[in-house]
C-alpha cells in the first residue's frame, strides 16, 4: 500500500515541495501573489493525500465513514484547485468575488450533503460507488471554471499579454485531458499532477516576467527593450521616444503615489493606441522606448497623433521623438539615440508654446 502510493504520487510532491521552496523563499513576488500560488499547490497536496486515503479505503469489503468523508473532501477540493488557478488569472481585474466563488461553495454543500443524503454519491454494501443525481456537479463546476478560464485567455490576448494567454489556455488544455481521461478510466490522481505542474509553469513564467518587465508600469523594461532591439533588428522600422512631462515637479508637489498615477495613466493611453506588433518599453524614471516593427513612417506618426490627443484629455502630457531605421546596418543605439534627440525638440516646443500662451 504504502509502495504504491509513493510510486504514484512521488513526482506530485517532490515539485510541490520544491514549488513551496520557491514561494517561500522567493521575495521578488509581490505578497498576495506568493499567497495566491502557495494556495493553489496547498489544495492540490490536499487532494493527493485526500486521493490516496480513499483509494485506501476503497480496497475494504464493507463502506465506512472513512471513504464517505474522503470522497466529500475529494468532490469539494477538486473545483477548488481550478479556482485558485482562476485567482492568479484574474488577480489584476475588478471582479465580483462572491459571485466567482458561489459555485464552489454550492459543490461543497451539495459534497458534505451526501454524508447522509447520498445526493452526489453514495457506495453499496459491497463499497462500490454509487453516483447520485447531482453526482456530476465537482465537474461541472470544474468545466464552468475552465470555461472562464478561457474568456480570460482571450482577454489577455486582445490586451496583447500573448504569452501569458497562451499558458492560461495550455493550462485549460492540460486540466480538461486530466479530468477527460480521470472520467474514463474511472481513476484519480491525474488532475492533481496536472494542477501542480500548471501551477509551475506558470509560476516560472511570472518569474521571468518579473525581471523583463518594470515593477509599477508592468511594461517591458530597458533590459527587455535591447534585447527585443537584438531579436528584431532586421524588422524593427522605426523607435519612437517618450518623456513624461514634469514627472520630478508632480513627484515634489503632490508625493510620490500621484507621480506613479501620471505614469500609469502615460502606460494606459500608450496601450490603448498601441499598433500591432508595436511594443512598449520603460527605459528610464520618466522615459519610455517604442519598438515598431513593419510599420511605416505614416503609420507611426498616426500612432503618436492618437497618444498625444488622448494624453490632452488627461490632466498630463508626453514629449515624443520618432527616428526611422534608414537600414539593417545602423545600430539600434544610434537609432535610439536620434528618437532620444527629437523628443527633447519637441519638449522644448511644447515649453515654448506653453511660455507664450502665458504671456498672453
Amino acid at each position: 500500500m504504502l509502495q504504491e502510493f509513493v510510486y504514484a504520487n512521488y513526482a506530485t510532491f517532490i515539485i510541490a515541495a520544491f514549488m513551496v521552496i520557491f514561494l517561500i523563499t522567493n521575495t521578488a513576488f509581490d505578497k498576495k501573489e506568493t499567497k495566491l500560488f502557495m494556495r493553489a499547490i496547498i489544495f492540490a497536496i490536499i487532494l493527493v493525500i485526500v486521493d490516496s486515503i480513499e483509494w485506501y479505503a476503497a480496497s475494504m469489503k464493507e463502506p465506512g465513514m472513512l471513504r464517505i468523508w474522503m470522497s466529500a473532501i475529494g468532490y469539494t477540493v477538486r473545483p477548488l484547485c481550478v479556482l485558485c488557478i482562476l485567482n492568479i488569472v484574474v488577480r489584476n481585474k475588478k471582479v465580483k468575488k462572491f459571485l466567482m466563488y458561489l459555485p464552489a461553495v454550492l459543490n461543497a454543500v451539495v459534497a458534505f450533503s451526501s454524508l447522509f443524503s447520498g445526493i452526489a454519491f453514495s457506495y453499496d454494501e459491497n463499497n462500490q460507488f454509487v453516483r447520485g443525481p447531482l453526482g456530476w456537479s465537482p465537474f461541472v463546476v470544474t468545466g464552468l471554471y475552465l470555461f472562464i478560464l478561457i474568456i480570460y485567455s482571450v482577454f489577455y490576448f486582445k490586451e496583447k499579454n500573448y504569452y501569458e494567454a497562451l499558458i492560461v489556455f495550455a493550462i485549460v488544455i492540460a486540466a480538461v485531458m486530466s479530468v477527460v481521461l480521470e472520467m474514463i478510466f474511472g481513476k484519480d490522481g491525474l488532475i492533481n499532477v496536472t494542477i501542480v505542474i500548471s501551477v509551475t509553469f506558470y509560476y516560472l513564467f511570472f518569474h521571468t516576467q518579473t525581471f523583463k518587465r518594470d515593477h509599477l508600469t508592468k511594461v517591458l523594461n530597458r533590459r527587455s527593450f535591447f534585447m527585443d532591439a537584438e531579436k528584431h533588428r532586421e524588422s524593427i522600422t522605426g523607435v519612437v521616444c517618450l518623456d513624461l512631462n514634469y514627472l520630478k515637479k508632480i513627484n515634489d508637489g503632490s508625493g510620490h503615489d500621484a507621480g506613479d498615477t501620471a505614469l500609469l495613466t502615460l502606460t494606459k493611453v500608450i496601450g490603448k493606441n498601441l499598433l500591432k506588433d508595436c511594443y512598449l518599453y520603460r527605459t528610464g524614471g520618466d522615459e519610455f522606448a517604442i519598438l515598431c516593427i513593419k510599420k511605416n513612417q505614416n503609420q507611426i506618426e498616426e500612432m503618436i497623433k492618437a497618444i498625444k490627443e488622448e494624453m490632452s484629455k488627461t490632466s498630463y502630457s508626453c514629449a515624443m521623438g520618432l527616428a526611422m531605421c534608414n537600414n539593417n546596418t545602423e545600430k539600434i543605439k544610434e537609432v535610439l539615440d536620434k528618437a532620444d534627440k527629437a523628443m527633447y525638440e519637441d519638449k522644448m516646443l511644447m515649453k515654448s508654446i506653453v511660455k507664450e500662451s502665458n504671456a498672453q
